[in-house]
């Protein structure tokens, strides 16, 4: 039947556990083919980073365009070893925004997105809504690209941060 059609076509996960969400994660970024769009807080940010970082570098090798939003900081500290080492690849790219963001997710390749049940800034993902909905992941990708239009461009390449955070 057409209602057996669609649910077959849209999917929506509810994800509470957080090694889940890092594995399917890592699944979604090593199989990205086009792009990745995050945009995050700032520890949750760093933290992604910081545990993807070799699998983010192959992703970047092949070509897939990688960009990233996340509040500034207000301090001056140095962000550190991943971003500097993404940030080489001509297909990185990160936009700062002075506001925090009202929502944290993530799309791939405009196919699939996360999106946090949670705003707060820890270094560990909040249960998390997988889609591959194209309404969903469409609605997505626009506000990501209009928040990326209305984002500035770090103004060196040593970008700051407020704590350094690695999670396992």
């Amino acid at each position: 039947t057409e209602n057996e059609e669609i649910s077959k076509e849209f999917h929506f996960v509810f994800i509470p556990n957080r090694k889940t969400i890092y594995a399917k994660a890592e699944k979604i970024v090593r199989n990205a083919q086009k792009s990745i769009c995050f945009m995050g807080l700032r520890k949750r940010v760093i933290a992604w980073v910081s545990n993807y970082s070799p699998i983010l570098e192959e992703v970047l090798i092949r070509k897939v365009n990688f960009r990233i939003i996340m509040p500034k900081s207000e301090a001056n500290e140095h962000l550190g070893e991943p971003f500097e080492d993404l940030m080489k690849y001509p297909d990185f790219a990160l936009r700062l925004m002075s506001e925090t963001p009202n929502a944290v997710f993530c799309v791939w390749d405009r196919k699939e997105m996360f999106l946090s049940t949670s705003a707060n800034d820890t270094p560990f993902p909040h249960p998390t809504l997988w889609s591959n909905n194209k309404c969903i992941v469409d609605l997505a990708q626009d506000y990501f690209d209009l928040i990326w239009q209305q984002a500035q461009k770090p103004k060196t390449k040593k970008i700051v941060m407020d704590d350094a955070v690695t999670f396992t």
